[in-house]
């Protein structure tokens, strides 16, 4: 065969075409040294991405009453910090896919470190135009039995009221709501006399919305809790978040 014709064939051939040799040793190391710094800006950004990402879980009434109206401190003062809210699935906690989340409860719930944010202490509310109508009810705890009754969840809020000040009987069946959100708007609206927590709704009595009938509460041993897995360490940013909302709800509680 004729080699001039076997050289054509295999395509042409350039000085300095090194795509076959073998690196050399200061050749491996760059690359080396090149690879390790991408894969530590990979790192960091993926790191950055995971702790200015922050996925918060609340009540409603928690999120109205105290979050929105502080919230804006903590932002102002973290702003690489993005917040996400949603709702906490407060009839399955174990379902609950926030990196944080707000509950209310006995403070244990498996799996989750949980400290202890706020009181979950019951008094009588109602707005004050409905006071202003029925006067007479801020007078004696046991008259409540004589007005209309919002319930939350369930009648046991008010069973309580009934043994706490030796009521006969069993309070009426009023308006049923699902939470303690619907049960303030309820009252806010005048449909009625509420059992609320004052330390969330305390500040709708100074805004002039609603009337606390009685000192009086009732700690049933229940409370609001900012939990979070303890399996899961949190990152920088969340703990930024729990850091403030512990140490704001000390000083707002």
């Amino acid at each position: 065969m004729d080699h001039r014709h076997a050289d054509r064939a295999a395509g042409p051939q350039h000085a300095g075409d090194h795509r076959d040799r073998p690196l050399q040793g200061g050749e491996v190391d760059s690359v080396r040294t090149a690879f390790a710094v991408l894969r530590g800006a990979t790192d960091q950004l993926r790191e950055g991405s995971r702790s200015t990402q922050v996925r918060l879980g609340v009540i409603p009434l928690f999120a109205r009453a105290w979050l929105f109206r502080h919230i804006r401190e903590f932002l102002d003062r973290n702003p690489d910090i993005d917040l996400s809210i949603s709702y906490t699935h407060h009839r399955n906690y174990v379902s609950d896919s926030a990196d944080l989340s707000v509950r209310f409860g006995e403070g244990s719930w498996k799996g989750y470190k949980a400290h202890r944010i706020l009181s979950g202490a019951i008094a009588p509310y109602c707005s004050r135009a409905f006071l202003a109508r029925h006067r007479e009810a801020a007078t004696d705890p046991k008259l409540l039995q004589n007005y209309a009754l919002i319930h939350d969840q369930d009648f046991g809020g008010w069973q309580q009221w009934w043994d706490l000040h030796h009521i006969e009987g069993e309070p009426g069946t009023g308006l049923l709501v699902e939470d303690g959100n619907l049960a303030l708007q309820a009252a806010l609206d005048g449909l009625g006399i509420a059992l609320l927590r004052p330390s969330l709704v305390d500040v709708f009595v100074d805004e002039g919305g609603l009337s606390r009938l009685f000192d009086h509460q009732i700690e049933d041993g229940r409370d609001y809790y900012l939990c979070h897995l303890v399996e899961q360490p949190l990152s920088e940013a969340e703990g930024r978040l729990v850091s403030w909302i512990i140490d704001r709800c000390r000083h707002s509680g």
